[in-house]
């Protein structure tokens, strides 16, 4: 990973500023000369320093302000061009007005203005600060002015056509003429957004190029309006660049991305689809909401494979899709995040250990020689285990008429097998339990849901005791753990995670996939294999959100997702005034394809009555909710 970079910003002195020391210190450092320091002191803001490491540019912005000077000490964006040092700032600005302009299908002007002097004693102001304000005065409002450094600004202007291009061109270099007289040179170039630069890199290097060239705009009129028609007869089209582009779109598209994907309608969908493998596209319709309104005609395109109708209309939206993708891949921030999640969850000290008690309950489990007494023996050494163990066993949950006073006789009325998945599961649960920042995250409500979806689910395989004997209960009880790492790890990036759920109305799963690059649920996976669990709990717990992905226990891991689902939709009942539903929970079409055999009346019709069994439950075992207190 590239060092990242820092300029120094001067923007003033302070009262009785140290002039005598910082003088010769700014000739000595910066190898200035007077005419550059008068400069300076008396036209802030400057760069004073233009590129350099961390460490120097604190140990420069220290001394300097030692002497008396305001200093701002500004990131540098990487991956642009040395030569234009672009700060992160202005560089977050020009990436939402690229933003914008994929949003309406249209094209936007790029025109770098570069400034120089004709007299070298003659002193220019600095094009950053107040110079900026000053030319955006003179342009329209919906132009966006940006002084990136000195001597150059650019300037962002929406436009259709040839005459609007170079109207905007002139009407920026006449406007800096006006306000800096006749002693500078002027030069200027211009490069359309998409269609002569996908990413802001590509228009300042081409602005660039035709501002030393005086190379004027080069746009046919022939050219449509809408300019992001032209060349677009190859984004869907066999170009092995386009399809990656366009497989990545469907494969990994995740948050914001993945919503837009939901607003087109089936044809649309299937004329990129069409361009990935047909299990590829399966992949992509099992990931759709479960009641989405374009599932049967996608499915049915997907089934038969008709040659897709791509229209203009349609070539607009995939190369708006397709350059937003170029613009996102020179985002860094996401993916320093994910590197250090991944170096993060590498450390095997951040994860939470398995206590020694579910360690010993496992061994029992797979030892064909161990007892029922073996079993009851281990669990009463560990006290707080048998109080809640009893605790479960005792609720109304099961129902018996008779207390259960210990471990033995549970084990007697039980049967071997719930009572390890019982022991193993709520042991195994103490990693809930931990005291994080409360704004974010509460034990007792994680608590709350994961006995709630465990509970659920347990009832949800009344017909289907298999999956109670592997212990569907405490993939329940576990499926949510993951989060405890985000929390723990990422809390003040998993806050604005759980504002985004509401703003895009997207399940939070996947906006930490598009966050982190992996869901709680993947951290699901990876501590439940460090803890050498089963591959059914492991599996349950990994792909709960999306069960087509389970290679071996689908059904397991869609029954969960389907509790889970139950679990928030019963919470938003007036019956209950706790506040721990999702309100963007959701099913996938995966978990219905999965489901429907085993649950005939799984469709939006009937879940009502599915909701209503879970608001039951919930409320009837009010007593189980107190386990872990």
């Amino acid at each position: 990973m590239k060092e990242a970079r820092f300029r120094l910003i001067y923007t003033g002195l302070i009262k009785g500023a140290q002039l005598k020391q910082l003088v010769p210190f700014l000739k000595r450092e910066f190898d200035l000369n007077d005419n550059s320091i008068r400069a300076l002191l008396r036209n802030p803001p400057r760069t004073i320093l233009h590129n350099a490491g961390r460490n120097e540019a604190e140990e420069l912005r220290t001394v300097l302000e030692s002497m008396g000077c305001r200093v701002q000490l500004e990131s540098i964006m990487s991956g642009i061009p040395e030569q234009f040092n672009i700060s992160t700032q202005h560089y977050r600005i020009v990436k939402k007005e690229l933003s914008k302009i994929l949003r309406v299908c249209s094209c936007l002007a790029l025109v770098l203005v570069q400034i120089d002097e004709k007299d070298p004693d003659w002193t220019l102001p600095s094009l950053m600060g107040d110079f900026q304000d000053k030319v955006a005065e003179y342009i329209r409002e919906s132009d966006t002015v940006i002084g990136i450094d000195d001597n150059r600004l650019i300037v962002l202007g929406f436009s259709t056509n040839n005459e609007g291009i170079y109207r905007l061109q002139d009407k920026v270099t006449n406007t800096v003429r006006e306000l800096l007289g006749s002693e500078i040179v002027v030069s200027s170039g211009v490069a359309m957004f998409p269609r002569e630069g996908k990413s802001f890199t590509d228009l300042l290097q081409i602005a660039e190029l035709k501002r030393t060239l005086n190379d004027p705009v080069d746009l046919s009129e022939s050219q449509p309006q809408a300019s992001l028609l032209q060349g677009t007869k190859n984004i869907l089209t066999k170009d092995e660049d386009k399809i990656d582009a366009i497989q990545l779109c469907f494969e990994k598209g995740r948050g914001k991305l993945f919503k837009r994907l939901l607003t087109m309608d089936s044809q649309t969908l299937y004329a990129g689809l069409s361009q990935i493998p047909q299990t590829k596209q399966k992949e992509f319709l099992a990931r759709l909401p479960w009641d989405s309104s374009i599932i049967p005609g996608l499915e049915e395109l997907i089934l038969h494979q008709p040659e897709p109708i791509i229209s203009d209309e349609i070539k607009q939206t995939y190369e708006a899709i397709y350059y937003q993708m170029q613009m996102e891949k020179e985002l860094e921030d996401r993916n320093d995040i994910q590197k250090k999640i991944r170096v993060t969850l590498s450390n095997t000290e951040v994860l939470p250990t398995l206590p020694a008690v579910a360690t010993q309950v496992f061994h029992i489990a797979s030892n064909p020689n161990s007892s029922a007494s073996d079993l009851s023996d281990v669990i009463k050494l560990d006290q707080a285990l048998t109080s809640k163990l009893l605790k479960v066993v005792n609720s109304a949950f099961y129902g018996f008429r008779q207390k259960i006073g210990t471990v033995n006789h549970a084990v007697v009325i039980l049967g071997l097998d719930d009572i390890i998945n019982l022991a193993i599961g709520l042991s195994a649960a103490r990693v809930i339990n931990v005291q994080v920042r409360e704004d974010l995250y509460n034990p007792k409500t994680l608590w709350h849901h994961s006995i709630g979806t465990a509970m659920i689910a347990h009832k949800l395989c009344d017909k289907f005791p298999e999956y109670q004997k592997k212990g569907i209960f405490t993939a329940g009880l576990l499926h949510d753990f993951g989060k405890i790492i985000l929390v723990e790890q990422f809390a003040d990036l998993y806050t604005s995670v759980h504002e985004n759920v509401t703003k895009y109305e997207l399940p939070i799963f996947e906006l930490e996939e598009d966050t982190f690059g992996l869901s709680h649920a993947a951290i699901g996976k990876l501590m439940s294999t460090n803890w050498n669990m089963p591959d059914y709990l492991v599996e349950a717990i990994a792909f709960h959100h999306q069960p087509n992905e389970a290679s071996q226990y689908p059904a397991m891991a869609a029954i969960v997702g389907l509790a889970d689902y139950l679990y928030h939709e019963a919470l938003k009942s007036e019956a209950f005034t706790l506040d721990v539903s999702d309100p963007c929970n959701q099913l996938t079409f995966g978990h219905k394809t999965i489901l429907k055999p085993l649950f005939p009346e799984l469709d939006p019709q009937n879940m009502g009555k599915m909701v209503q069994d879970a608001i039951t439950i919930i409320q009837n075992n009010q007593d189980a909710f107190d386990v872990l207190n």
